[in-house]
């Protein structure tokens, strides 16, 4: 459906936005299915997946208000420490 497709798009997005970009880790929601692997038959393969805060300054140079933050749950194997 074309709401699917502009919600995959609009996460695909908001990924490449905060690609090598430094966030702080809000929350941690434990260890589950990564649907990466298990999507193409590779096994459940648990992560831990994290809810990232990254600043909307550090993320676009005209940002509406540099006190905003884009929030995403990223799993573990996205994420590289700082």
């Amino acid at each position: 459906s074309n709401a699917l497709e502009r919600a995959m798009f609009d996460a695909f997005r908001a990924s490449l936005a905060v690609a090598g970009r430094t966030g702080t880790v809000m929350l941690h929601h434990g260890a589950h299915v990564f649907p990466d692997s298990n999507a193409h038959f590779h096994g459940e393969a648990p992560q831990h997946l994290y809810t990232v805060s990254f600043a909307a300054g550090d993320l676009w140079q005209h940002a509406e208000s540099p006190d905003d933050e884009m929030r995403l749950d990223l799993w573990e194997s996205y994420l590289v420490p700082a």
